[in-house]
This record gives C-alpha cells, sequence and structure tokens, in this order.
C-alpha cells in the first residue's frame, strides 16, 4: 500500500498532466460528435408567443432544409425543467407529419447548445429542398399545476417563413407562415469539412483588430499556449519549504 502511494507521489505531476490532455480531447470529441451548424440567413423579429406544451399534444412545425446533411433540429424550449414522472418527446417527421425519421425522449433537462435545446440524429444526406415537420409533445402522469413547457413562436405571418406552418393540436389552431424559434443545423459529412465550414463561419464574426489573421492559426496558438501554460504549472512548480 505504502508503496504504491510513494509510486503516485512520485509521478503526480505526470498524472495531472495527463488529466488535462484527456480533458482537452474529451471536449474537443464532445464538440464534434455535436457538431452542426445552423442555417443563420434570418432571424426571429416582430411579435412573438409562447405556445405552451400540453400533456398528450403535439405542436408541429414544418420547414424545408436548405442544404444537404440535415443533422440537427434546435428549437427554444422554455421551463425544460422536468420533473418526475414526466417526459418530453422530439421527432423527426416526413412531410405530412406521419412518418418518424429520428425521435428522442427526454426524462430530464434536454440537451442544449446556448439559447436552444437541440435534437440531433445521423444526417440525412439528401436533404435539400426537402420538407420536413418537427413535432414536440410534453407527457406527464399528472397535468402539471400552473407553468409548463413551451416553445417560443412568431406570432404573425412573415414571408420570410412562408414554406413553414405551425400547428398547435391542443388549440386546433394552424398557423401559416408562422415558425417555432426553429433553424435546422447541417453537417458536411466529413472532419475536414465540418471544420472548414466552422472557420468559414467563425471568420464572419472576427473583430477588426484581428482582420487578416487566420482562425486556424489563432485557435493553434490558443491550444499551444494553453497546453504549454499548464506543462509549466505542473511541472515547474517548486515544493515549499514546509513541504516535505
Amino acid at each position: 500500500m505504502n508503496k504504491n502511494i510513494e509510486l503516485i507521489k512520485k509521478y503526480n505531476k505526470g498524472i495531472l498532466f495527463s488529466i488535462f490532455l484527456l480533458g482537452m480531447i474529451g471536449i474537443f470529441l464532445t464538440f464534434l460528435t455535436s457538431f452542426g451548424l445552423g442555417e443563420s440567413g434570418y432571424n426571429f423579429l416582430g411579435k412573438t408567443k409562447k405556445i405552451t406544451l400540453s400533456p398528450g399534444s403535439p405542436v408541429t412545425q414544418t420547414f424545408v432544409a436548405k442544404e444537404s446533411n440535415l443533422h440537427q433540429i434546435r428549437v427554444v424550449l422554455g421551463r425544460s425543467d422536468i420533473k418526475l414522472g414526466e417526459h418530453i418527446e422530439f421527432r423527426l417527421l416526413d412531410e405530412a407529419c406521419q412518418n418518424t425519421l429520428a425521435s428522442d425522449i427526454y426524462s430530464h433537462k434536454p440537451p442544449m447548445q446556448g439559447a436552444y435545446t437541440v435534437l440531433s440524429f445521423p444526417a440525412i444526406v439528401e436533404s435539400t429542398n426537402k420538407k420536413y415537420c418537427f413535432s414536440a409533445t410534453y407527457f406527464s402522469d399528472e397535468n402539471r399545476k400552473g407553468e409548463k413547457p413551451y416553445l417560443s413562436a412568431t406570432d404573425v405571418f412573415d414571408p420570410v417563413f412562408a414554406d413553414r406552418t405551425l400547428i398547435d393540436t391542443s388549440k386546433n389552431k394552424v398557423y401559416p407562415g408562422q415558425t417555432l424559434f426553429l433553424r435546422p443545423a447541417y453537417t458536411s459529412g466529413s472532419l475536414s469539412g465540418d471544420l472548414s465550414r466552422l472557420v468559414d463561419r467563425l471568420s464572419q464574426y472576427k473583430p477588426v483588430f484581428l482582420k487578416g489573421w487566420s482562425i486556424i492559426t489563432l485557435f493553434t496558438i490558443l491550444i499551444i499556449g494553453s497546453t504549454t501554460l499548464a506543462y509549466f504549472l505542473v511541472f515547474t512548480n517548486k515544493p515549499t519549504e514546509n513541504q516535505p
């Protein structure tokens, strides 16, 4: 036992640095598995509303995919802390909202990216200009009193969303040209392609003082700098006089 403790003490710095590197790798791999670039050619402006999710009554939204390799649906879900005995089901369906193409059930708070709640699924390669249907259904053993989960949506017809139709089955209401705060997201189908698209997207938002610098160069400097700093913090830390 003592021998094992001494061995750990001897190599503790290497262990700490290894943990740091594994953590960096884990963060990078997690990022890649959930990667997708959302549509960015529009914003949800003007009057908005909250579509309350009533138990057993789906809210559906049709939309047209603008690119190939549809990989995620992102919506703004409010009050998403799901209680015991409750769950929310997200589904991607065909144009008629009949056949399920992908689905997930959340009995806890769903995964998020920023303000968006995300439904991820294997990329649909030939998705360009095809219409799909997104469905969200809330289930509860008891009809929760007070505030229920809701989806944010526009409240007036907008020609930008003329190809979308929002349906609230709990109220038996159909809203042509209105939409949930829904953004389809896409992948290129390859790691190199995803990184290239990410670089292109980030380059649009570089501050003026970074113009002319490659995003890849800046990212490389950040990674090398962080790793070097961690190395020096771990391996150049001198013991104090009180340390044995």
